[in-house]
Parts: C-alpha cells; sequence; structure tokens
C-alpha cells in the first residue's frame, strides 16, 4: 500500500488531466499558475474514501475467499461512515467477482503509482491493479464472448495458428481499476485516464526486464449517491495496442509542455473543461460560454430579430455569435438569469415532447429516453402503523421511531437475527428480503433523456408504442 490519495501530487499531465492536454494543447500553460488550487469536489471527495476503505477491506476479502461472509472479521474502520463502507464493500466485492477464482492468486497493488515519464509529469495512480497468468484456453473460454474481437487479435498476432510452436501457453493478463463517484458518466472505452492507466501498468510492470502483459482490461466502477444508480464499464487493449498508447500519451504530454514550439498550444473548450483550474480565465471558455448564452437568449426572447430569421437548427449554427454578443450586456444576460423560472418550466415541456415522441416511437435523432433507476419504499396502501406493525410481527423490537424506520437498518437487524438463527449470511439475507415484500414495493422509474453518446453505455428504451411503453413502465401518461 503506497502513500494515501490526499497525501501525493498529481502529474501535470496524469490520469485526471490528460484529456484536457489531449483535446486542448495550450490547456498545462494555462492551469500552471493555478495547480496547487485544491479544486476537489464533494462528489470526489466521497470517492476518494470509498475506494480508499476498499483498498484496506480487499484483504479481507481474499483471506475469507472460501467463506460466504468474505468480510467476516473485517476492521472496523471507524474512521469511515456507514455509507462509505457499504460502498467500500460493494466496490471490493465488484472486484473480485470480475478477477473471479483466479483471485486469491493474483498479484496486486492499490494506490500505485505508474510513472511513465517523470521529465514530461506523465503518470498517474490507479486505484487498483491486478496481474495474473492464466493458460490461454481458458482465457479464450472466459472472453470469446465479450471481447472476441480481443481473441482474435492475440490469435492473429501469434500467426492465426494453434500448432505452429508460436502460441503461447498462457498469457500475463492484467486489469486496472478507476473509481468514479458522482452525476459525470464516465466510460471505459472512451476514457484517456483509463488508457494512460493501461500504459502505467504496462509500463512499470511489464516492461524493462519484465514480461510485457500481453493484454490489459481497464475498469471503472461508477455509482451515483444521488440517484442511487450503478454504472460499469469495461475496455481491453493488447500489447501492440498498448504501444501505440505510450506513444500517443508522450506526444501529448511533450505538445503541452511545449517542447515541439509554441505553435501547438492552442486553446480549445469543451467537456474536458469542466475540471479545469484556468476554466474562469480562460478566453476560449469565457467566448464558449458566452456563445451558448447568447444562443438560448435569442431562442426564448422573441424581441432579437435573430429568433424570426431561424427557421431550423441549420439556421442557428450559421448565425454570427459574435455579432450577437456585441449586442448582449452583462445586465441583460443577468436578466435573462432571473428568468430562470420561465426557462425552467419551457424546459420541462420540451422534455415532456422528448419524452412523448420516444414512446410513440418517434424518437428524437441524437437522443434517446432510458428507464431511471427505482428505490425501495414501503408499500402505499400501507400506512406508517400498518407497517410498523408488520414489522414488530417480524421481530423488530422498535419498529416506530418519529418516523418508521428505513428499510436498509431493518434489513439489517432481520438479516442479523436470522443468522443468529443459525443461517447462512446469504440464506439470512434472502429472507430477510423475502419478509419485507409484504411491506416493500419498488417506486416507478423514471424516463431519462440522455445524449445518445459512447459516454453512456445504458440501452436506450425499445418500445413499440406509447400505450406499450405506458403498460410496460407504469410511467405517467403523457398528453
Amino acid at each position: 500500500m503506497t502513500e494515501k490519495h490526499a497525501d501525493r501530487d498529481h502529474y501535470l499531465n496524469g490520469g485526471s488531466s490528460i484529456a484536457r492536454r489531449k483535446y486542448c494543447r495550450g490547456s498545462l500553460k494555462m492551469e500552471l499558475p493555478f495547480w496547487k488550487i485544491e479544486d476537489s469536489t464533494d462528489d470526489s471527495t466521497l470517492g476518494t474514501r470509498i475506494h480508499e476503505c476498499g483498498e484496506l477491506l480487499i484483504p479481507t476479502a481474499l483471506a475469507n475467499w472460501n467463506k460466504e461472509d468474505k468480510f467476516e472479521g473485517a476492521p472496523t474502520l471507524k474512521d469511515y461512515t456507514e455509507e462509505e463502507y457499504e460502498a467500500g464493500k460493494n466496490y471490493c466485492l465488484d472486484i473480485l467477482r470480475l478477477v473471479g477464482a483466479k483471485a486469491p492468486n493474483c498479484a496486486w497493488v492499490s494506490e500505485q503509482r505508474f510513472d511513465i515519464d517523470s521529465e514530461l509529469e506523465l503518470g498517474g495512480t490507479a486505484d487498483f491493479a491486478w496481474g495474473y497468468i492464466q493458460k490461454f484456453e481458458e482465457f479464450e473460454a472466459e472472453h470469446e464472448k465479450e471481447f472476441s474481437e480481443l481473441v482474435l487479435s492475440l490469435i492473429d498476432f501469434y500467426d492465426g495458428k494453434r500448432d505452429n510452436g508460436k502460441m503461447p501457453k498462457d498469457l500475463k493478463v492484467g486489469h486496472i481499476w478507476d473509481y468514479k463517484n458522482g452525476t459525470i458518466p464516465h466510460n471505459a472505452k472512451t476514457s484517456d485516464q483509463v488508457r494512460q492507466y493501461i500504459a502505467g501498468l504496462q509500463h512499470k510492470l511489464g516492461s524493462n526486464g519484465k514480461r510485457p502483459f500481453d493484454v490489459i482490461f481497464g475498469h471503472i466502477y461508477g455509482p451515483n449517491f444521488r440517484d442511487r444508480s450503478l454504472i460499469t464499464s469495461i475496455v481491453a487493449y493488447t500489447a501492440n495496442e498498448i504501444k501505440e498508447i505510450l506513444v500517443e500519451q508522450k506526444q501529448i504530454a511533450e505538445e503541452a509542455l511545449g517542447l515541439h514550439g509554441d505553435g501547438p498550444l492552442k486553446l480549445h473548450a469543451g467537456d474536458w473543461c469542466f475540471f479545469c483550474k484556468a476554466k474562469a480565465e480562460c478566453r476560449e471558455f469565457d467566448k464558449t460560454v458566452k456563445q451558448k448564452a447568447a444562443l438560448i437568449i435569442d431562442q426564448f426572447d422573441a424581441k432579437y430579430e435573430v429568433l424570426k430569421k431561424a427557421k431550423t437548427p441549420k439556421d442557428l449554427e450559421d448565425i454570427k455569435i459574435e455579432e450577437i454578443l456585441k449586442t448582449k450586456t452583462d445586465e441583460e444576460i443577468k436578466e435573462f438569469w432571473i428568468h430562470t423560472e420561465f426557462f425552467t418550466k419551457a424546459i420541462n415541456a420540451v422534455k415532456e415532447y422528448i419524452r412523448m415522441r420516444h414512446l410513440s416511437g418517434k424518437p428524437i435523432d441524437g437522443l434517446k429516453v432510458v428507464q431511471g433507476t427505482t428505490r425501495r419504499i414501503y408499500k402505499k396502501d400501507l400506512d406508517d402503523l400498518g407497517v410498523g406493525k408488520l414489522l414488530q410481527d417480524m421481530g423488530i423490537e422498535k419498529p416506530w421511531q418519529k418516523v418508521v424506520r428505513n428499510l436498509t437498518d431493518v434489513e439489517k437487524e432481520l438479516t442479523t437475527k436470522f443468522k443468529e438463527q443459525g443461517l447462512k449470511v446469504k440464506e439470512a439475507k434472502l429472507k430477510a428480503e423475502n419478509l419485507l415484500l409484504a411491506v416493500v414495493e419498488r417506486t416507478t422509474p423514471s424516463l431519462a433523456i440522455v445524449l445518445d453518446s459512447e459516454n453512456d453505455p445504458r440501452d436506450s428504451i425499445e418500445v413499440i408504442n406509447k400505450q406499450k411503453a405506458l403498460e410496460i413502465l407504469s410511467a405517467e401518461s403523457v398528453k
């Protein structure tokens, strides 16, 4: 185990900033004066504490590999809240599930800094890195469905023949994990940060006389504590592909540091600006934000002639934003902000229209409606008194507080009682869940509108028509 996340500095071309360097070569020069400014968010701080908690729990889980309760005898971890502790356990279990039966025999490190090139300030710290040797036949059987192209690439690399003496008997396989907490969607398949960690693992533990990894998997584990959703994603690269990533990473770092002159150090605004320390001072970011603000103002306020002239989205694209900005003052933008209640109503109306279009089988190109998450609640046809009485009959000694106790607490108490009666952990938990069905139901999932992009791996809801969708989801009626 190495230094704690909070005790180390990030590289200028590290995992959390490499995407900015890739798409905005001048970002490093802009950020340097602000580099020491603390920019952690509540979400990132919580995520750090959770993956540190998981790091402390993994040794216990591995020691209890053959037991049902992987965390039997685990340290109390008094420095963490119950929510952080449970989330850390879930993260730990997800890692062990993906590594599978190989886990007890794996080599693994946590909070490992992978220095690709210290002179270029290039490298990052992955939450976890695992490695093991696996027979080729076992690897093929395990991954031929989800990663068929990967398996074929490995076979092609060895001349596509199994009997030519070049096919390896086994493969050196690596895995890296990155924990993402918050509301911003992340996808391992498009993550430059994951690519850097994979390249770093190969550079650190697969070079300089060490056997190279034949393949490395990159995982993102992304829970959202606001809506209780969980999005996970995975990508895999062969040794040849990782060589290309290393070359790309070094080129990005060199250009960001100005080693090829100031020519490439251009500023370019985009999604990667979100975590940039210098965005408040960046002219390109300011220009982009004002362009968006101007378009919104001109679309909502009919007194501007541009709205009357624009008949199609293409017309809006052709508008000379710079000319419009000259007519806008800070007071006008402030006035626009004051009218957010109106705009919120307008946006909600647009959302409802998009939902209606999708449910009627005519979705708008580039948008999709996906099923949101649900949560457990006590059944609506039972009042608090009725729920409390039923819980009391189940053996809950104090079902009433100022309000009925939350479901998690109730389920834990029931599970503990059943374990004390001699049931195994899974059996006790299952019995508690089944018993609670008498008072529990799930909320109706919401319909969320998101950009149809590679960054969101969720599948779009498939519907035949609006009525069918309403029957499937029991969604609210759409007028």
